[in-house]
């Protein structure tokens, strides 16, 4: 196969996350993640005292569910926004990812992960 063919499935020549700004189905979650990890990083940064990197670090792998546990809150009000905090940017970040990958797989947004079961279905 010649490098320079190109087909609709090749993906790995497009910026995926231009890909989610620009296209609408996925732009408002993109948005969606981008304020929550913002709106936490600025939370923390100045409840906890943390640097910017810091907060954003530990916004990133508190709803990754990654949970290294070198940072953690220390005060009441800390400790119930990271609860709803968590809640709330779970299925964000989870709906993100999702969209990610199919993007990157080349599969486009919303379509069925099984076409052969929709085609049998509709055979019927």
């Amino acid at each position: 196969m010649n490098s320079n063919d190109s087909t609709p499935n090749q993906t790995h020549h497009r910026l995926l996350l231009w890909d989610m700004i620009t296209d609408k189905r996925s732009r408002t979650i993109f948005i969606w993640v981008a304020v929550l990890l913002t709106v936490g990083s600025i939370f923390y940064h100045y409840y906890e005292g943390w640097s910017w990197v810091d907060s954003f670090y530990f916004c990133f792998i508190s709803l990754t569910t990654v949970g290294y546990g070198d940072f953690a809150p220390t005060t009441d009000v800390s400790k119930l926004f990271t609860i709803i905090y968590i809640a709330n940017g779970l299925g964000a970040l989870v709906g993100f990812l999702d969209i990610y990958a199919s993007l990157r797989v080349g599969k486009p947004v919303g379509e069925p992960e099984n076409e052969t079961i929709d085609n049998a279905a509709a055979a019927q």
